[in-house]
């Protein structure tokens, strides 16, 4: 009987694994969805600080007023554009993506690394100055001291008269010249300060644009994400449909939670349960406690499943590859570790909401 309700419970959690899959990929093409209005050369136009790009032809007051000119002009400086010139004909296309290469990130990181490499330098020197003011004061003050004392005291020493003016003097020199350079070194320092902080700016804004700009599909990269979510569903129906009907797998949380605790000692007493707390309106409270409890679990059941994942998902594998032209060569093969990963990032998602995500993404429209 044990062994009956280990194997329930892993083939249980392994359709989670296999609906949480589905769920992230819902997740994309949300993201995809929220992304597709926004005009991404105005992101791209934004993501980056404009006059720290090498040739600024092309850039009026308002931003990017004439693409075609840009490009033309920092063609020299960037390989990467004239590569892509023979794909997309339009500069604003061109220069879109030609910023979701790694080629604008690397050169702004360099130039970051490079601007704070000077921001320290000038700041040494402010740090140089401000001591050498101080010791040019206290060489000031140790030579009129000097004076004073060789006078007070009545000492006649001639030469501590000569040494105390010489050094005062050179005391007062050193300060004054310590304050002129502290402050042409001071306003240095803000000028490389602000060309730090924009190149900051721009290091993360280019990669704030290209993490958006990986969120936007076409349709192609659409259908290839419904037809992969497609297959995983059928083979899911396939391998499980008899263990629990898939109008069932949006209570599979409060079925887990009935066989874990003993409550259902096979799947007939645990539909009967779930139905009473349907009956008695109880379900959506229940299935939320249950979730709860069992998002307790997922991480220990993960690890617990491996056979079961490595199944289904040598499975799932067979079918894309068999169906590779249909969904695309660039889809990743579904493998354990992924429904494990997916299995945890959405443990605290309910059945439920993993099944919303299923509709979801299974009646998207183009």
């Amino acid at each position: 009987m044990a062994e009956i309700k280990e194997q329930v419970l892993g083939d249980l959690y392994v359709l989670r694994a296999g609906l949480s899959v589905i769920s992230e990929k819902a997740d994309e093409l949300r993201a995809a969805e929220d992304a597709k209005d926004t005009d991404l050369f105005e992101k791209a136009e934004d993501a980056v600080a404009v006059h720290r790009l090498p040739e600024k032809r092309g850039w009026n007051h308002n931003g990017f007023g004439d693409a075609e000119t840009w490009v033309k002009k920092n063609e020299a400086h960037f390989d990467g554009l004239e590569e892509i010139k023979e794909t997309k004909t339009r500069a604003k296309d061109v220069f879109v993506e030609w910023l979701k290469t790694d080629e604008p990130l690397n050169y702004f990181e360099k130039q970051e690394k490079a601007a704070e490499t000077a921001f320290k330098s000038e700041e040494r020197k402010v740090k140089i100055f401000s001591a050498a003011k101080i010791v040019g004061i206290f060489l000031f003050l140790v030579g009129v001291s000097a004076i004073i004392l060789n006078k007070v005291l009545s000492l006649g020493i001639s030469w501590l008269n000569i040494v105390g003016w010489i050094t005062a003097v050179f005391g007062v020199a050193a300060a004054v010249v310590s304050v002129i350079l502290k402050r042409g070194a001071a306003d240095t320092l803000d000028g490389r300060k602000k060309e730090l902080y924009n190149l900051s700016h721009s290091v993360k804004g280019i990669r704030e644009f290209q993490e958006y700009a990986r969120a936007v599909m076409d349709k192609d990269e659409i259908k290839r994400l419904k037809k992969v979510s497609s297959v995983i569903y059928d083979e899911l129906s396939a391998a499980y449909s008899q263990l629990l009907d898939p109008r069932d797998w949006k209570y599979i949380d409060l079925i887990a939670f009935y066989w874990e605790t003993g409550r259902a000692e096979n799947m007939k007493e645990a539909l009967q349960l779930v139905e009473r707390e349907v009956q008695t309106q109880r379900i959506v409270g229940a299935i939320e406690d249950a979730s709860a409890r069992i998002c307790k679990t997922i991480a220990v059941a993960a690890s617990a499943i491996s056979a079961q994942l490595d199944t289904i998902s040598s499975q799932l594998s067979q079918v894309i590859a068999n169906q590779q032209i249909q969904i695309g060569q660039l889809d990743r093969i579904i493998e354990a570790e992924n429904m494990r990963n997916a299995l945890i990032a959405k443990a605290n998602v309910t059945g439920e909401q993993l099944m919303n995500d299923v509709a979801y993404i299974k009646n998207y429209r183009l």
